[in-house]
């Protein structure tokens, strides 16, 4: 390929100019000085088409004259990209600048960081007769001496006010500083109770002076990767939060005179080194032994003191800490427990708790739509029929309810089939119902009863039946408070927990609300049983 030289034409950058065309200078009027901007009989064309991987070098010539008054910045700075891309890429070309006073701040500066063969190229033989205008210490200085007198380098910087934290009473002053590659941020003696939220943007790295303050605790903050030194000296620090693990390595933090009990268990992804505690320790404790053996591990350079113990450091401490180690051993056995405990919890639980789970899984299972076209009755009611006033309310109370509301019911006494067992009765007719309702009394399920293992079997079927899908509710009502042991209790208890009982003497809810709740859908019989169902309607 042809060689290409760089040009900038009437502003545009990043332009080409193929086979070395001449190019001729136009004047800068706005900076003062001549700059090459035009290329004449060339063909200019765009960056992105130029074949980069075959380009090593862009030739750029300068020439610079007749200057009056003081340059803030270096002519290069045009071009608007850093001094380290601009030697990187910029390898050849000449520069002309004659007789120009220079403003020695953090800008010109960016050129010292240089190594001597791209500041000479830049900034070298030509500019013998360039001094320095402002500071006042760097007044007169040429410019090459400037670069090999150090000691004067510390005086090149600039006031950064843009974004400098000022909130309340705590006021900062940022200051540039290129030589070292910093951005000071000096908030010492301010009454600040905080690290800065916002700090000026910055390719350098950045000093906190934080030193004198009233800073309890430090959070999180997006910029701590960027931060090369913290100075928490002189504040009461109590607590660092997790976000510690967001500085890096290079960091230098200074916490003396600080109040720490501990530190966030995030430190250990840094180095101890980072830290300098000065003379205030922290407690020696159990709790604190792996600070001392993370210490011990990293080789920390910087003490910390034990501050329970007089000049003890606390990686010594961790050689002394026999009882720690039987603390441990018997946490180690108490912890190996936990899991037993809440096992066999666990397995408590589920043995008293299998029937609540029996009901909740028979609540969302769908029953089958043959078991349903098999229902002829809504309600069979299992109760104590030597009971007075319970046969009382059954019929006088509860059938004439479900009448009203067209609700088919089934009662042994009077609808059992003739020629039949009790036995074959509860069978044949609860599995031909929808719902069940057991009116529970006092003495109903006694042994020494006539009708109490008729019961007790109509109470076990109607819950295997309802578990096993067959039977859409059982409901349990409790007539009187019985003292006995009650049949069926945990069964009974969980029918409750999921709304299925009620307590006829618990007035705080009316029956019949209940009753509507839990037996809502009447019964739709299939043709063959229509008539039936009307009869035994109508013959009360």
């Amino acid at each position: 390929m042809g060689s290409y030289t760089f040009c900038s034409i009437d502003g545009m950058k990043d332009l080409w100019c193929k086979n070395q065309s001449s190019c001729y200078t136009n004047s800068h009027s706005k900076y003062g000085f001549e700059f090459i901007n035009q290329c004449l009989a060339c063909e200019a064309i765009p960056e992105w088409e130029i074949p980069l991987p075959n380009v090593t070098y862009l030739s750029l010539d300068v020439e610079i004259t007749n200057v009056e008054g003081t340059v803030n910045f270096h002519p290069y700075m045009i071009l608007g990209t850093n001094i380290g891309e601009l030697a990187k890429f910029a390898r050849c070309g000449k520069l002309e600048y004659r007789d120009a006073k220079y403003n020695c701040d953090c800008a010109v500066a960016e050129f010292f960081n240089l190594e001597y063969s791209d500041f000479n190229r830049f900034c070298g033989s030509l500019l013998t007769s360039s001094t320095c205008q402002d500071p006042e210490p760097l007044r007169g200085y040429n410019i090459k001496d400037l670069f090999f007198n150090t000691s004067l380098h510390h005086l090149m910087t600039c006031d950064v006010q843009d974004g400098c934290p000022k909130v309340g009473n705590c006021k900062c002053v940022c200051t540039s500083h290129p030589i070292t590659d910093s951005l000071i941020i000096d908030c010492s003696n301010q009454y600040c109770k905080h690290l800065p939220d916002v700090v000026p943007k910055t390719r350098h790295k950045i000093v906190l002076l934080m030193e004198g303050n009233l800073i309890q605790s430090v959070s999180s903050k997006y910029y701590f990767k960027d931060v090369k030194s913290l100075n928490l000296s002189r504040n009461p620090i109590q607590s660092f939060d997790e976000s510690v693990q967001n500085f890096t390595n290079d960091v230098e933090i200074i916490i003396t005179d600080h109040l720490l009990d501990s530190l966030p268990r995030q430190v250990q992804l840094l180095d101890p080194n980072v830290f300098r505690f000065g003379q205030n320790g922290i407690p020696c404790n159990c709790d604190n032994l792996w600070i001392g053996e993370w210490r011990k591990r990293k080789e920390a350079r910087y003490p910390l003191f034990c501050s329970n113990f007089e000049n003890v450091l606390i990686e010594d401490f961790i050689s002394h800490s026999t009882d720690c180690e039987s603390k441990q051993d018997t946490l180690v056995a108490l912890y190996s427990l936990i899991p037993l405990t809440i096992f066999i919890v666990l397995i408590w639980k589920l043995k008293n708790l299998r029937y609540e789970v029996k009901v909740l899984k028979s609540l969302f299972r769908p029953i089958d739509e043959d078991i349903q076209k098999s229902w002829q009755t809504d309600v069979y009611i299992s109760f104590d029929e030597d009971n007075e006033d319970v046969r009382w309310f059954v019929f006088q109370i509860l059938d004439k309810f479900f009448r009203r509301r067209e609700l088919s019911t089934y009662i042994a006494c009077r609808d059992s089939w003739p020629g039949s067992t009790d036995e074959q009765n509860i069978v044949r007719n609860l599995q031909s119902c929808k719902y069940c309702l057991i009116l529970q009394s006092s003495v109903m399920y006694d042994l020494d009863k006539t009708n109490s293992c008729s019961n007790r079997m109509e109470y076990r079927l109607a819950w295997d039946l309802f578990t096993n899908k067959k039977l859409c509710k059982v409901f349990v009502i409790k007539f009187d408070k019985s003292k006995t042991k009650e049949f069926q209790a945990m069964k009974t208890k969980a029918l409750y927990r999921f709304g299925m009982g009620f307590k006829i003497y618990d007035r705080k809810r009316s029956l019949y609300e209940k009753l509507l709740e839990v037996f809502n859908e009447p019964l739709v019989t299939n043709v063959k049983h229509i008539r039936q169902r009307k009869r035994r309607i109508s013959a009360y």
